[in-house]
């Protein structure tokens, strides 16, 4: 149907793109048979990817290949961070927040079920501290990499932790799309306002913010920084509740819209805007 629709309107089935995916136990001699089948009918050879190369749009679909592409961010952010530190501080981390870390795995948060993988997230973020000491050369405790998981305004620089942001993503992702999702779904079987996949999310969520914290409003639930903002609220109050006089006094200085501008400042020599190592 789909190859003769398509020819109406000018279109033509590459079978070489097509992939075919068997979701229930298939002896192999079936599957040959059914393989054989659609090459007929498409007059080419349809992929058969395994569980952990199935991706639809870029997006990782059985949690065998949420865990492939998982690792392999781990695995290329481990390599980038080994040639980042032969540049000079301030470019390294600066390609580090804008363009090799989180960016590179926002898409995936956000579209696939990644913070059912916290081990995973977690060799992340450890990936990425030990990237951020290489390039700023300094030793990063706990308390630090709290504070360095912090917007700019608020004292941090601005990375994000992998394990933290992954629930609010995929939270916003959701109810982004709630209304197309439910359009897929028939009169008879309406879509329910929450399943378990977002409950489980919201549970984690739940768990990084204060407890008598609620959920974002209606009216801005889609958007991921309502959500990620009230994680940032309560790691800055955990920093205030154990740090010392001294360092209490430092947060505070810190904690003003213009006080990280030089994060978001592109580190240019012709400027004046880099600075030195």
């Amino acid at each position: 149907m789909i190859i003769v629709e398509g020819k109406k309107l000018g279109l033509t089935l590459n079978p070489s793109k097509c992939e075919l995916f068997f979701l229930g136990p298939v002896s192999d001699d079936d599957r040959a048979r059914i393989q054989e089948d659609f090459n007929r009918v498409c007059g080419g050879k349809i992929q058969l990817p395994s569980a952990d190369q199935l991706i639809m749009l870029g997006a990782p679909i059985r949690s065998e290949a949420i865990e492939s592409c998982l690792t392999d961010k781990i695995n290329d952010l481990a390599l980038i961070s080994d040639w980042l530190h032969l540049l000079d501080s301030h470019h390294g981390f600066f390609l580090l927040r804008n363009s090799f870390a989180i960016p590179r795995l926002l898409y995936y948060l956000r579209s696939a079920l990644c913070f059912s993988f916290p081990q995973l997230l977690e060799r992340y973020d450890d990936t990425l501290r030990s990237a951020l000491v290489k390039i700023a050369n300094v030793g990063i405790n706990d308390s630090s990499w709290i504070q360095a998981c912090l917007p700019a305004r608020s004292g941090g620089l601005g990375l994000s932790s992998a394990i933290q942001l992954a629930p609010s993503a995929y939270l916003a992702s959701a109810a982004a799309c709630a209304e197309l999702t439910g359009c897929l779904f028939t009169a008879t079987a309406p879509t329910p306002s929450r399943n378990t996949l977002t409950d489980h999310a919201y549970e984690l969520w739940k768990r990084s913010v204060a407890t008598d914290c609620e959920q974002p409003s209606a009216s801005s639930v889609n958007m991921q920084k309502t959500w990620t903002n009230l994680i940032h609220k309560e790691n800055l109050a955990s920093l205030h509740r154990t740090a010392s006089p001294k360092n209490i006094a430092r947060l505070n200085s810190l904690d003003d819209p213009v006080a990280g501008c030089w994060i978001d400042a592109l580190p240019s020599s012709s400027l004046g805007l880099k600075l030195t190592d």
